[in-house]
């Protein structure tokens, strides 16, 4: 699934740490210093990002984009966080401290052959859009919707070394800060007294569904009563525990959760870049 956070100009940074236990598989930032596009990346832990951040004493006034990966195309790999400079230099691509003129984070899934120990973010990256026609007019807002076009429903961060930010695809504004999908949310949940039905286990509650840890069996309530989901002809989200959810099937047979914007395969098995 992964995360985009855009902070522009003149907002606070904020907290991200449910952003981070939620994409955990790599976390990186970029912002502008002497007029290039500083990318920091390969921050494998929540305090390791704080400590990158922390050395670069960004303020309120650096416009900044930040990216939380799930990792699947190219597994768990520093080099494969986000975000990436615009470019065809492999070792620059995979570099955790670089620059560039431009740069980008993606959240979704792309349709592109891009090899083994490669993500599809990446060969998209270095095989579309570091073609200089593309490069060189990036800002163009036909250019943009034709990227747009070709990534589906992904959505796309784009920071120049002028510190403007352009986001392409649809995004949540919480405050003045634009995130790509709802995963910066915290998921509270409660114990309750119900019991599960297939195993026996005590069930928690979240946005009025009942589910059970043990075996991730989920339930709803109807007058009184818990009635399996797993009975009901609806798939549910394992993520974000929304059961009577309608999925997306994309060409691909990828599944799409229209609550929380995470991809799957159909095993129900995540799907990031």
């Amino acid at each position: 699934m992964c995360i985009i956070v855009a902070k522009p100009a003149g907002v606070d940074k904020p907290d991200m740490e449910t952003c981070f236990n939620t994409n955990p598989d790599g976390a990186g930032f970029m912002f502008v210093r002497d007029n290039k596009v500083q990318i920091r990346k390969g921050l494998m832990t929540y305090p390791a990002f704080c400590v990158a951040l922390d050395r670069e004493a960004l303020t309120a006034a650096d416009p900044v984009v930040y990216h939380f990966r799930i990792a699947t195309a190219g597994g768990i790999t520093p080099g494969l966080t986000h975000p990436f400079p615009v470019s065809t230099n492999r070792k620059k691509l995979l570099s955790y401290d670089t620059d560039s003129e431009i740069a980008v984070a993606h959240n979704g899934i792309i349709t592109i052959n891009h090899k083994k120990n490669e993500s599809d973010t990446m060969c998209f990256v270095s095989s579309i859009l570091a073609d200089p026609v593309i490069t060189d007019n990036l800002s163009n807002n036909a250019i943009q919707a034709m990227v747009e076009s070709f990534i589906g429903r992904s959505k796309l961060s784009i920071m120049y070394n002028t510190g403007k930010i352009d986001l392409i695809g649809d995004w949540i504004q919480a405050g003045e800060v634009w995130y790509s999908n709802t995963s910066y949310i915290p998921v509270i949940t409660f114990k309750t007294d119900h019991k599960c039905l297939r195993c026996g286990g005590v069930l928690d509650v979240w946005m009025d569904e009942y589910f059970c840890i043990d075996c991730e069996s989920a339930f709803y309530e109807e007058e009184g009563k818990l009635y399996n989901w797993d009975d009901d002809d609806d798939l549910r989200c394992p993520r974000c525990g929304q059961y009577d959810l309608v999925y997306e099937v994309n060409d691909d047979n990828m599944i799409l959760c229209s609550y929380c914007e995470t991809w799957y395969d159909e095993s129900l098995t995540p799907l990031s870049v």
